[in-house]
């Protein structure tokens, strides 16, 4: 993993997820891949406990979550 220089919110990764316009080309704009972006363990647990989640949504969740990198809560 490179340098972490972005910290992704929730927002922006169902965008990316949904694949929708606005959020792939504002990461694309700003040179932000995943190689060099995280998200919070805060954002991660928001992504798998939302109400009604298909089992197709959290497959993709999933395999994201599988490559994302995860900033762990501390104190």
């Amino acid at each position: 993993m490179d340098r972490l220089d972005f910290l992704l919110d929730t927002n922006v990764v169902i965008g990316l997820l949904k694949d929708r316009t606005e959020a792939v080309s504002l990461l694309k704009r700003q040179g932000c891949g995943l190689n060099n972006s995280a998200i919070s363990q805060i954002t991660r647990m928001e992504l798998l406990s939302h109400p009604g989640l298909e089992a197709r949504n959290e497959n993709q969740i999933s395999a994201f979550l599988e490559v994302c990198a995860v900033i762990p809560l501390s104190e």
